[in-house]
């Protein structure tokens, strides 16, 4: 049932009483007060190189080698707020797989200083990163990427080049991180007219760009709201009489990842559950969740 323009004015008062008040309140306002960074969720790496060269092991297959590359890589974020941040080469190298990028290696576009248009992007796919003695050099195997590239490389699309050997001077390699798009139903039986249920996800994040795809999708018995803000959703039946909600809601994860984890606040005597699938559906109580991912 959609809610009326009260009811949703309500729940946007609510979440907006939940951001002031987290020190008081449920674990998922503190979030909205704080929103986590997931890691790999997210952000765009930058790593830059003095010099380097593009060796050809076999057909579509490359050594990418970067040569005395920057001993720091600055991470961008736009979720869930816009953010800067940089760690040394070697962690970056080290968390590679928690990253999520040994399960789905990521995509790249090298951009090449001072070459000559037709030769100064290149948009790959790269893994398996070894640095060398003293940080001297960084290697990856690179493959040409199939298609045109998407997520934050989309301004190479129209720029990027034909992968080939090539040596090279001064560059950058943008590294787009592998994410997946997770659409979870939550279902609410009961809730109280008035009352409010609260989902903190830890390891998952909403896109709330403008062309992001819609996050919710709502479903109610009764006058009900849900609203979302990167890493908390807020459910908000109206209303006197109980009311049940079913909320899909559509998330970005790390790639790789096989679990929806999280912290739940619920009304007393009223359930909640998540549908994995036709005929498996997990209950859930308040406090600290982790499902499987359908």
């Amino acid at each position: 049932m959609a809610a009326s323009p009260g009811m949703r004015k309500l729940a946007a008062a609510v979440l907006a009483s939940l951001i002031t008040v987290a020190a008081a309140g449920p674990a998922g306002a503190q979030n909205l007060h704080n929103p986590k960074r997931i890691p790999g969720v997210g952000e765009l790496f930058v790593l830059r190189a003095n010099a380097g060269e593009l060796e050809r092991v076999r057909a579509r297959v490359f050594e990418l080698v970067l040569r005395r590359p920057s001993s720091v890589v600055t991470a961008f974020s736009d979720r869930p707020a816009r953010l800067t941040r940089e760690q040394r080469l070697r962690s970056f190298v080290r968390s590679w797989s928690s990253l999520g990028f040994r399960a789905d290696p990521p995509n790249a576009a090298l951009s090449i200083a001072g070459a000559p248009n037709a030769r100064d992007v290149l948009v790959l796919e790269i893994s398996r990163p070894r640095l060398g003695t003293g940080g001297r050099t960084l290697r990856f195997r690179a493959q040409p990427l199939a298609g045109e590239p998407k997520g934050r490389l989309r301004r190479f699309a129209k720029r990027s080049d034909r992968v080939g050997e090539r040596t090279f001077g001064p560059a950058s390699l943008f590294v787009d991180p592998s994410e997946q798009e997770v659409v979870a139903d939550f279902g609410f039986t009961g809730l109280p007219g008035g009352s409010l249920a609260v989902v903190d996800l830890s390891n998952a994040l909403v896109d709330m760009s403008a062309d992001a795809t819609a996050p919710l999708n709502v479903h109610s018995n009764g006058p009900a709201d849900a609203l979302v803000a990167y890493n908390t959703l807020v459910a908000a039946p109206g209303g006197t009489g109980p009311v049940d909600m079913d909320i899909a809601l559509t998330m970005s994860m790390q790639a790789g990842a096989t679990r929806l984890e999280g912290d739940l606040t619920l009304p007393a005597g009223a359930p909640a559950s998540v549908p994995l699938g036709p005929g498996t559906v997990v209950p859930l109580s308040g406090g600290d969740f982790s499902v499987p991912l359908p």
